[in-house]
């Protein structure tokens, strides 16, 4: 079966780390320990990001389907989309001296550790998401996120998820 799960942060400056520990404990629940590590760096390094450039909360969504685990974190500042990308671009042709600043270098962990990532733009903001590979996942064979169901969840990047409940929502 797919997986989905929710969370909303205040922003502040432990967000970083209560959304690390949340997609920790989550991907823990879901037998994806493999991931744990890397999608905790890449989530609050994101999350952080949102704390920093907008205001208001900032929205978690974490999915596992069609063997591929997703990501994405959602802040209320519509005025930031367009700037994510230029920013990451220059921060990539940038000199060795600004590649070794104390900050700065969220999304190109994204780049360097996802297998995918990119942005939506939302109504309310934009979300950042980012995907890694779960093909190895035992539960994946069982995932009807294919099918076309009615109950089935898109996700702003354009996949989608079916929220099946078990034990791991308790």
């Amino acid at each position: 079966m797919c997986r989905v799960a929710n969370a909303e942060f205040d922003s502040a400056v432990t967000s970083g780390a209560a959304a690390r520990r949340f997609v920790a404990e989550r991907l823990h629940r879901w037998d994806l320990d493999a991931l744990g590590d890397v999608a905790a760096l890449l989530t609050s390094e994101l999350v952080n990001n949102a704390v920093v450039h907008s205001a208001g909360s900032i929205g978690l969504d974490l999915s596992v389907a069609g063997g591929v685990l997703e990501i994405g974190v959602s802040d209320q500042d519509p005025d930031s989309s367009s700037h994510v990308r230029p920013q990451y671009e220059r921060a990539q042709a940038s000199s060795k001296e600004a590649l070794l600043t104390e900050g700065g270098r969220g999304l190109l962990l994204v780049d360097q550790l996802a297998d995918e990532w990119g942005i939506a733009v939302l109504d309310t903001g934009k979300q950042v998401w980012f995907r890694l590979d779960s093909a190895g996942w035992s539960y994946g064979p069982e995932c009807l996120c294919a099918d076309d169901q009615a109950d089935r969840v898109a996700l702003h990047s354009g996949r989608f998820a079916h929220a099946a409940a078990g034990p791991w929502d308790g």
